[in-house]
């Protein structure tokens, strides 16, 4: 399909199927992945993809474009093994190999807060040999890349997104805010009724101390300073606002 319709093709996925995180997509043009990173800023979702190159087919224009636009959902590695623009006059080759696949699924596969997305052996990846020069390169332009130190080859980087987040703080963001209201949800499905008084709000601070709780066993968040909550008092409520059954003004604030 024409990657002009690549939002629409993912919207489509979404409304099938919306248990997914990562987004590998086999996007040829820089204008197509821009495109995608833009639209995936507005999803809960993470874009991943790698390019090679050199010369006038370089990534790192590409790259430096993208921590520009300071994205949070989006992450990329530099790989001799991907799309490659530099040997075929400005065409575009692949070898076949996906190289952030390999990436998505040793790290992506882990518990959230357990690991950084870094110093680590990819199987099946081939290690490319990038000078400190061009390491020093890709690292400013937020790019994580494939090589070896001492002698062992393993994911190389600041471990960042395209706007300079460390990828394992973004990964704990999303953990948080899917977590919090599946437990909220729960409470709500398996109480026959939460009332809207002190006796209910307690319920829903409960579920949300004890999700910050296991986030803090994780390594999500720090324990220290300590997580503050913030949850109203029924009593400080309208009449107005109690028969809308809405609860705002449920907050907390903790250390990534």
């Amino acid at each position: 399909e024409s990657e002009s319709n690549i939002v629409t093709d993912i919207n489509e996925v979404i409304e099938q199927n919306n248990q997914w995180l990562y987004l590998i997509a086999d996007l040829e043009t820089e204008s197509g992945i821009k495109a995608l990173a833009q639209y995936i800023e507005t999803t809960k979702k993470f874009y991943v993809f790698a390019r090679g190159g050199e010369g006038e087919g370089s990534p790192l224009p590409l790259f430096s474009d993208l921590a520009d636009l300071g994205y949070d959902n989006t992450f990329y590695m530099y790989s001799s093994q991907a799309w490659n623009v530099s040997q075929f006059d400005g065409e575009i080759e692949t070898t076949g190999n996906v190289p952030e696949a390999g990436w998505v699924a040793y790290f992506g596969s882990q518990q959230a807060g357990s690991t950084i997305w870094i110093y680590k052996p990819i199987d099946g990846l081939v290690a490319d040999n990038i000078s400190s020069n061009f390491a020093s390169q890709l690292r400013d332009v937020h790019a994580n890349y494939y090589s070896t130190i001492n002698d062992t080859a393993v994911m190389l980087g600041n471990n960042t997104v395209a706007g300079g987040e460390y990828i394992d703080v973004m990964v704990g963001v999303r953990w948080l805010e899917t977590r919090m209201p599946e437990k909220i949800w729960g409470t709500m499905l398996n109480t026959a009724k939460l009332n809207f008084n002190s006796g209910g709000i307690a319920k829903i601070e409960s579920d949300v101390r004890s999700v910050i709780a296991e986030a803090i066993r994780y390594n999500i968040l720090d324990a220290q300073p300590a997580p503050v909550v913030t949850l109203p008092n029924a009593l400080d409520k309208s009449p107005a606002e109690r028969n809308t059954r809405n609860l705002t003004g449920v907050s907390f604030r903790a250390k990534l």
